[in-house]
Formats: C-alpha cells, sequence, structure tokens
C-alpha cells in the first residue's frame, strides 16, 4: 500500500490542488489527514471539499479546527491575539457550511491504525499534546515513552522530517500549505507499506503562490500582506503564533 501523508493545509487551495493532481503519478492508493485544514488560509471551503472527496482512512482534528468551536487552549490564549484568531474563524466561519464544521469538530485529536501488520499513531502535534510541535534533531524520548506503535505520524511544525528513536519511527510530512523550512514549495509525505518493509518519503512541489495571494486580496483575507509574505518565504517569524 501507498499512503499520501497530509497535513497543516490552513486554507491553501492552490497547494492541495497541485498534491492531488500528483496522486494518480505517484500511485496514491490511500490518505491519512494530520488537522489543520482551513484555517488561517484564504480558500476554507474549496480544502475541505477536497479532502472530503479524498476519503481519508484517518482524518484528525488539529489545533486550529478548536478556533471553529471558539475553544482556546491556556497555550494559544497566552501567545495568540485573541482578536487576531477570531478574524480568522469568522472568515472561515462564513464561507463553510454548519454540516462541515461540524464534521471538522467531531474528528478525534489522535488516532491508531494497522496497515500490514504495522501500526501507527495519527496525531497533529505530539502523542502528549495537540499543541505541542516537535522539531527534528530533538531528543523525543520523554514525548513518546508511552506510544505502543510502531510509527508516530506528526505535524504542527511545518517541518518535514524522519527521525527514528530506538525501535519507532517519527514522520512528519511537513505542511501542504505554509511551510517553514525555508522553501516555499508545498510538502507531502509518502509511505510505502509492505509485509515485509515500510518506506517513508517527503515529495515538495511548486504551487502557483501567486495565484494564492491574487486570491486572498479577491476574498479581502486578514492581514494579506503578513500571510503573502509568510507564504512566500516559509519561515515562522512570529513561532507564537501556533499555527
Amino acid at each position: 500500500m501507498r499512503l499520501a501523508i497530509l497535513s497543516d493545509i490552513h486554507g491553501n487551495y492552490e497547494a492541495l490542488q497541485e498534491i492531488v493532481c500528483d496522486f494518480k503519478k505517484s500511485n496514491i492508493d490511500s490518505v491519512i489527514f494530520l488537522g489543520d485544514l482551513v484555517m488561517k488560509g484564504p480558500e476554507p471551503k474549496e480544502v475541505f471539499e477536497t479532502l472530503k472527496k479524498l476519503n481519508p482512512i484517518c482524518w484528525i482534528k488539529g489545533n486550529t479546527e478548536l478556533w471553529l468551536s471558539d475553544k482556546r487552549t491556556q497555550n494559544e490564549s497566552i501567545n495568540s491575539t485573541l482578536k487576531e484568531i477570531e478574524l480568522y474563524r469568522n472568515f472561515a466561519i462564513e464561507r463553510l457550511s454548519i454540516d462541515s464544521i461540524n464534521f471538522m469538530l467531531g474528528c478525534p485529536e489522535k488516532k491508531s491504525l494497522t496497515i500490514e501488520n504495522k501500526t501507527f499513531l495519527c496525531v497533529h502535534g505530539s502523542p502528549r499534546s495537540i499543541t505541542e510541535a516537535l522539531y527534528p534533531n530533538n531528543n523525543f524520548k520523554d514525548t513518546i515513552e508511552s506510544v505502543k506503535e510502531d510509527v508516530i505520524l506528526c505535524g504542527h511544525s511545518h517541518i518535514p522530517f524522519k527521525q527514528k528513536i530506538g525501535n519507532k519511527i517519527l514522520f512528519n510530512p511537513g505542511s501542504v500549505g505554509c511551510s517553514y523550512d525555508g522553501e516555499a514549495d508545498t510538502s507531502y509525505g509518502i509511505i510505502d507499506i509492505t509485509q515485509a518493509s515500510i518506506d517513508f518519503s517527503i515529495k515538495r512541489l511548486n504551487y502557483p503562490i501567486t495565484k494564492l495571494i491574487a486570491n486572498a486580496k479577491k476574498e479581502n483575507f486578514p492581514n494579506l500582506e503578513a500571510y503573502a509574505n509568510l507564504i512566500k518565504e516559509a519561515k515562522n517569524y512570529r513561532k507564537e503564533l501556533k499555527l
């Protein structure tokens, strides 16, 4: 089986569309989604409808899905301006149906899967918290000590990496919609699974950033200049805003 691992789409339909077009070429069988679908980004309805059609075998919520219910974590309340979050929330809610909002709010925060005798734990941030970002080359021993699965799939940091910790593998596919590793290309992960082996790879694709920003301007997306700079520079200068 060949899986596409998607995370942190953040309302970027242009990037998601580029990845979906690549699926046939890459012989993708199924999709796993690790959260943060519609905020913050200018095309919430389009990305929701596109992901729904893909029928992921796993669809979990990220921290920005919690914004749809006006729920705040302590971390976000301290480190983000509630006014800014409210702008993105209102923008998305105006463009989404009640059914689609309820669907996203009903998704689990983590899920365990078994595929070809391999076990996977799917989370957004870390096994401990939906808002805990894991970065490459860190010591994750305490973070994963209670995990029973063979592979931990996570997003949230917007930085793609694979790291082996003991007999476990931690895999982050990066961000579809808003990279933070200095490369503006969209990013997704591919996992090839057989009874005998499991292989991981990251795929980067160019997409029409100019069109994305033009669409954002047309839709009067909040904080457009800051958003455009973030997308083009692919660096999170505001780490306190837990996207």
